[in-house]
């Protein structure tokens, strides 16, 4: 029996079938997709309109096998579908490309496409599972994910007026789970200083 980290490569492996040629006999059943055809597309493929109409659409592109296999993954597990059913979605629903359903959860709140393909597997999943939708919490991730990881530009040294170069970072989440993110930063004249989005720039060090 395959276990642990081992399983969880094999099922990206696995899964990466689903965006390699899908009309291919080698590739296993379980691991096809059987996309609605939608001739007034560029590649004729159809392109969800909503989250609600995306979800649709995978149960009924997905085989059954497959959708037990994604049912039973665990949460904090489903990034491992990231380079497989989310690219598929990324690339063949037009996330990259400003589809309408790019633009209708641009509209909910999301503003990258991975953040967009990791919603529609988490509301899939949520959905199999029969478990209410996260969508709200999932945006309000995200959006904190973004002001957090992004260190100012052109920032200039509070003491000097120097610019400042940020060298490093750490990322960690607060006690709701919501991600935190602090930046280390050296001024032209040697001052060290530390930014985060709430507090702004320190010379001490956060904890």
């Amino acid at each position: 029996m395959i276990t642990g980290k081992a399983a969880l490569i094999l099922a990206g492996l696995l899964s990466c079938l689903l965006v390699i040629g899908q009309g291919d006999k080698d590739i296993p059943a379980k691991y096809r997709i059987n996309f609605t055809k939608d001739p007034r597309e560029k590649d004729g493929l159809y392109i969800p309109k909503n989250l609600p109409d995306a979800l649709v659409e995978m149960d009924k592109m997905l085989t059954s096998e497959f959708k037990k296999e994604f049912q039973a993954s665990k949460e904090s597990k489903l990034s491992s579908y990231h380079f497989s059913l989310g690219m598929w979605m990324r690339n063949n629903w037009g996330l990259w490309a400003g589809s309408r359903l790019y633009k209708s959860l641009a509209q909910e709140g999301l503003s990258h496409p991975d953040d967009m393909s990791g919603v529609l597997l988490k509301e899939y999943w949520l959905k199999l599972n029969k478990k209410p939708s996260q969508l709200k919490q999932q945006v309000s991730f995200y959006k904190r994910y973004w002001q957090v990881t992004m260190h100012p530009r052109d920032a200039k040294c509070p003491k000097d007026g120097t610019l400042i170069s940020f060298k490093s970072s750490r990322s960690g989440t607060d006690k709701d789970g919501m991600p935190t993110e602090w930046h280390r930063g050296l001024c032209e004249k040697g001052h060290t200083w530390f930014w985060d989005f709430d507090h702004g720039f320190s010379e001490k060090k956060p904890n």
